[in-house]
């Protein structure tokens, strides 16, 4: 039994491989990494948000204010020494005032160098990939529920699901190797994607990072972990977008369905969560859990997305259990229904 769900996971694999969809959705999923890492890199560089300080000092001179001094710097200027020539033209007085400001001015970006010593670490393997994923998890779900209701919803779409039952693929088979090839597309996927960043990442840290060594503070086997608790955390919202494509027969109204729910949970949970009543529930919704099991992967590289308000986070081992149940009931619910239901002719839809 398990050998004929293998051979048929393989076939949905080798289907799903040769269907644009996955491939478009790998291309964005490379360029929104991109975008993120290459982002980082020139904020890291052009030093945006740095501090700013001014120096002016005057005199009255035969009633009229005269500017004697005047200078602005950045905490670049102050790291890389660059002082305006003019301080050593300075009265020994005045010049002693404004290499004194100078050195509070310095004290003052010892936050800034932090958090930007911080950045520059996320730019280096393995962290960048960590930094990656952790920016762009919102979006990796919406974009494996997508491929996971379109890989469904096709099948009803073109007909080809009457032909494929019809030959004796059993239907819970057939369910159940449609979603070990689409979890198996979605670790490939992570995983070039991961690779496009490294390769980013190796230019960044060669050419672009001054001093800075090519290795980034995390460990590698945050990697695979990263990868297998975004994987863990998909099969939820993968199992619903398969249950509203079966419920509908739909591609397009499995995927709006999802995207409802998704959306619905994700802006009225914050809202909700003002209320103490409802702080309890939000402990067995499907996102705090999400992001509860997320956040335990995140490592040297540490970005909220929670919009939980004040509700506290679930613990680890209480939100892996919630995701299960959701696994569990959604699975359940997905496999009855695709049982029960009879199977017409194409739909085109």
């Amino acid at each position: 039994m398990m050998g004929h769900i293998l051979r048929l996971s393989v076939w949905e694999w080798h289907k799903l491989r040769r269907r644009w969809l996955p491939w478009v959705l790998l291309g964005i999923v490379v360029i929104l990494m991109q975008a993120a890492v290459w982002g980082a890199y020139v904020v890291h560089r052009t030093e945006p948000f740095s501090p700013n300080y001014s120096f002016s000092t005057s005199d009255e001179v035969e009633g009229e204010e005269v500017t004697l001094f005047a200078a602005d710097w950045t905490c670049k200027d102050v790291r890389g020494d660059r002082i305006p020539p003019e301080v050593e033209d300075l009265e020994e007085e005045l010049r002693g005032k404004v290499l004194e400001s100078i050195e509070e001015f310095r004290e003052s970006c010892a936050g800034y160098e932090e958090v930007r010593g911080f950045t520059g670490n996320a730019l280096l393997l393995p962290n960048s990939i960590l930094l990656a994923f952790t920016l762009l998890q919102g979006t990796l779900f919406i974009l494996a529920s997508i491929m996971a209701a379109a890989a469904l919803g096709g099948e009803y779409g073109w007909g080809t699901l009457r032909t494929v039952l019809t030959k004796g693929t059993g239907r819970w088979q057939f369910l159940a190797a449609k979603v070990a090839a689409l979890m198996f597309t979605a670790l490939v996927g992570l995983a070039l994607a991961a690779a496009s960043v490294a390769l980013s990442s190796l230019a960044i840290g060669a050419f672009g990072l001054e001093g800075a060594a090519l290795q980034g503070s995390a460990e590698w086997l945050d990697v695979p972990i990263k990868i297998g608790t975004l994987l863990y955390s998909f099969l939820p919202y993968v199992m619903l977008a398969l249950l509203a494509t079966v419920l509908t027969s739909s591609t397009a109204l499995g995927i709006t369905a999802f995207v409802v729910y998704y959306v619905v949970e994700s802006t009225a949970s914050p809202i909700l969560n003002n209320f103490a009543w409802f702080q309890r529930v939000s402990e067995y919704l499907l996102s705090p859990n999400v992001t509860a099991v997320l956040q335990a992967s995140y490592g040297e590289v540490s970005v909220s997305i929670d919009g939980g308000g004040d509700a506290a986070q679930p613990e680890l081992l209480h939100a892996v259990l919630v995701l299960a149940g959701y696994i569990l009931v959604f699975g359940v619910l997905t496999f009855l229904l695709f049982q029960r239901r009879d199977i017409t002719g194409a739909k085109g839809g």
